[in-house]
């Protein structure tokens, strides 16, 4: 009993049959993860109600009810039983139409029968998993995919280590060792402090405000004023 062994009965009543509506199972930790129904803020956040486990997990990208039974012992004479019992209560259906859905063209089977495991991106589309990094590779080229954004990486004794980013499945490449940030050789640009010209209007202003009064200024002195402040400034009651 193992995740690949279900993985393969389920992918051979796929491929012969057709997808079934339920699978009645028992709450092996295959089937039913231990923590059920504890979630984390971030699953709550991300709209899950209960834990799948990477089996349940598949069942559910395939639309299969996974019907969990409470009697694991009955499975050590479940075989003779069922003869026996289908013998005698067993009927004809109403409908004879098989109970099963066709497996879309678009659908791999083998990218839902599978592990899958959430990872971050680092500098040159490279990931961490399972203490090694890989690159995402498409056509043998590295892949143009952005820091820090989120894949899933995909495993199978089918295909060995692939990845999905942004709905895509990509090839992965192992590396030796962590990649390196790639550094711009390309040189900065000067930013050079832009002076106005002589004629622009900040200057013309600049230099009406620091010019004495009279000669060309735009600003006309007033007698009156300026003879009140000189008075002001030159009697010594201001200086008491």
């Amino acid at each position: 009993e193992c995740m690949e062994g279900y993985f393969e009965i389920v992918r051979q009543i796929v491929s012969n049959h057709g997808i079934p509506t339920s699978i009645y199972c028992d709450r092996h930790p295959v089937f039913v993860p231990r923590n059920y129904d504890k979630l984390s803020i971030e699953d709550q956040l991300d709209g899950k109600t209960v834990n799948l486990t990477q089996f349940g997990r598949a069942m559910d990208e395939l639309g299969i009810n996974l019907i969990k039974a409470y009697s694991p012992q009955a499975n050590s004479f479940l075989s003779e039983f069922m003869i026996k019992y289908n013998q005698k209560f067993g009927v004809s259906p109403e409908d004879a139409t098989p109970a099963f859905r066709a497996l879309g063209e678009s659908i791999n089977l083998d990218y839902i029968l599978c592990i899958k495991k959430e990872r971050m991106i680092i500098e040159n589309a490279a990931f961490s998993y399972d203490g090694k990094y890989y690159q995402l590779m498409i056509n043998d080229k590295v892949s143009n995919a952005l820091p820090k954004a989120k894949l899933t990486v995909l495993t199978s004794t089918k295909f060995g280590i692939k990845a999905m980013y942004s709905d895509v499945v990509y090839d992965t490449r192992e590396l030796d060792e962590r990649p390196k940030k790639a550094i711009s050789h390309q040189p900065k640009e000067k930013i050079g402090q832009a002076k106005p010209p002589r004629n622009h209007p900040w200057r013309i202003a600049l230099n009406e405000k620091t010019m004495p009064y009279g000669g060309n200024s735009l600003y006309e002195p007033d007698t009156e004023i300026d003879e009140i402040l000189k008075g002001l400034f030159n009697s010594t009651r201001a200086w008491a």
